[in-house]
């Protein structure tokens, strides 16, 4: 019986810590998460998602830049546009004012 509410109190210390997030959404920095459909083909919507999408100034496809103003839509969490028709297959970057986000 004694042993329970020591028991208790190192599983709660373990559940708090636990809980912590190593990867701050605040921290000022763009963090992209995902994106796609995979396969997307010239003319298809592309979603960019992750956080602090809104401070992407640009997004940088193989032969192709979109700039933000042409951008279907832009916030915290997402961004959508459609692929140019001078895309090529490859990598993808996030143009940011603190350096380039590659896929």
């Amino acid at each position: 019986m004694r042993l329970l509410p020591l028991i208790g109190f190192i599983l709660s210390i373990g559940i708090f810590t636990s809980c912590n997030k190593k990867d701050d959404p605040n921290s000022g920095a763009v963090q992209l998460l995902s994106f796609g459909p995979t396969g997307a083909h010239h003319g298809d919507t592309i979603r960019f998602v992750g956080n602090n999408m809104n401070m992407v100034t640009a997004v940088e496809f193989t032969g192709a830049t979109v700039p933000q103003s042409a951008f279907t839509s832009q916030d915290h969490e997402l961004i959508t546009l459609i692929v140019p028709q001078q895309a090529e297959q490859g990598y993808v970057k996030l143009k940011t004012p603190a350096g380039d986000v590659v896929s």
